[in-house]
């Protein structure tokens, strides 16, 4: 469990860094990496879940960095509610790992995440508002 944390927080702190480093926005392409591999090595989809919101927190992080100055009891909770959001891609892709195994399993986590950021951010699904502007 460890590793796996380990690694999720590599993929955070890249996603962190290409999100706020001018002329580093080529490297979010690469931080999940770590990520996939850390979701390869374990089949648990409670463990991968948190893996994957720990990875997906600097999204929201950085993104809801305006409401600190007006509501700062309001930041942690909007950050939490976005991150838990992203735990559902890490289990998804844990469940397709068990079936399928890793050479077609990791295969789920980009098609889950990216519906996971586009169905909350679609009027016709229900967009809260939630979602931070990019």
């Amino acid at each position: 469990m460890q590793q796996v944390l380990l690694l999720s927080l590599l993929s955070a702190a890249m996603v962190s860094v290409a999100d706020r480093v001018e002329g580093l926005e080529g490297l979010v392409l690469l931080a999940f990496v770590p990520l996939a591999h850390s979701l390869v090595r374990q089949y648990s989809p409670l463990r991968s879940a948190l893996a994957t919101a720990v990875a997906a927190s600097p999204i929201f992080i950085i993104g809801f960095e305006g409401v600190l100055p007006l509501a700062p009891w309001l930041y942690p909770a909007l950050v939490l509610s976005q991150t838990l959001l992203y735990a559902l891609p890490g289990f998804v892709t844990a469940l397709a790992l068990r079936r399928w195994g890793s050479r077609y399993g990791l295969l789920v986590l980009p098609v889950s995440w990216v519906a996971t950021e586009y169905i909350p951010a679609t009027p016709r699904f229900g967009a809260t508002g939630l979602t931070p502007a990019r």
